[in-house]
């Protein structure tokens, strides 16, 4: 059988063999002992091959993967102790407790190929439908094996008919997900739950957060271009180096966030909350910055910004380290 197949097809098969084994090939009264030893082989290696080749289960979500497996390791192995009674050399002297014993793996062996079928016909990775299993507690596993081996799922386990079956993920349930140096473009995270994720070096360009809950994210070095972080909630997210030109933060809540040595240039940061943020050395040349409140927020060594633009701020009088020329 092609390794390409669905693994659903190649366990509907492995059953099927299973039951000829079971109700044909082992019959007391017209036994096929060869056949049933060349049907189990058939199950073990392709049992085996479902395991560790292709498309198989080690690359399968984890979250899904572990009834799986135990299920086909258990076939396999019963598949492995019927070969080994039937080929055992006083088979013909203790032929009726070799059968018995081979009728009640071979039971058992059947029962775990339908659970395994079961399993695979239930489980949404055939194909995965995000916008029906994103806000489930495990889908950030899901999501994060998705983004690191996007090319693998997109091409065979992933519904692609509808691209924003995977690039819609607004509303979902990210917390802690490591996405680190992924490559998520212009996907949208509306309003999605991603409190200390972590997107670091991730390619983010025109991605959307608006209104995401992103506390204490961690996006040091990304590719934050054109991103939307409107009225998104980022308190004590780390955003340092991160490339963030022309990014949208309006009103935004970004108290305590770090955007140290972060290129800000012609970002919309108006009515952002930077409260006790970390802005120092970050570049915010074109910036736009007006009722933003700069309270504690820390400008030392700040880049690009005008007298007249901080003024426009709010409490920009009581920010940190305000450079002598911008007071």
């Amino acid at each position: 059988m092609a390794e390409d197949q669905l693994i659903k097809d190649q366990i509907a098969a492995m059953e099927g063999w299973a039951i000829l084994v079971l109700r044909s090939k082992l019959n007391a009264s017209k036994p096929d002992y060869e056949g049933a030893k060349g049907l189990l082989k058939h199950i073990n290696r392709q049992g085996r091959k479902l395991e560790w080749r292709g498309y198989g289960i080690r690359k399968l979500p984890d979250v899904f993967t572990k009834d799986l497996k135990t299920q086909i390791s258990s076939a396999r192995a019963s598949a492995q102790k019927i070969i080994d009674w039937l080929d055992k050399k006083d088979f013909e002297q203790k032929k009726e407790l070799y059968l018995k014993l081979c009728k009640q793996y071979a039971t058992s062996m059947t029962e775990m190929l339908k659970r395994a079928r079961v399993t695979v016909e239930e489980e949404p990775w055939e194909p995965i439908n995000f916008p029906k299993i994103k806000k489930e507690k495990w889908f950030a596993s899901l999501f994060e094996q998705f983004a690191k081996r996007r090319d693998y799922y997109k091409g065979y386990h992933l519904d692609t008919s509808d691209v924003s079956n995977f690039i819609d993920l607004s509303y979902a349930l990210l917390v802690a997900a490591n996405l680190k140096g992924v490559n998520l473009e212009h996907f949208y995270f509306e309003e999605a739950n991603l409190e200390g994720a972590n997107f670091e070096k991730a390619h983010l360009k025109g991605a959307c957060f608006d209104g995401a809950h992103l506390e204490k994210a961690h996006f040091g070095k990304a590719n934050l271009v054109e991103v939307k972080f409107r009225k998104a909630h980022l308190k004590k997210a780390f955003l340092g180096d991160a490339y963030l030109k022309e990014a949208n933060f309006f009103g935004a809540d970004l108290e305590e966030a770090k955007f140290n040595g972060a290129d800000l240039t012609e970002a919309d940061l108006r009515k952002a909350n930077f409260n006790g943020a970390d802005l120092q050395e970050a570049n915010l040349t074109g910036a736009k910055i007006e009722r933003a409140n700069f309270y504690e927020a820390d400008l030392l060594g700040i880049i690009g910004l005008t007298k007249e633009r901080l003024h426009s701020a709010n409490n920009w009088e009581l920010a940190k380290n305000i450079p002598p020329n911008l007071k």
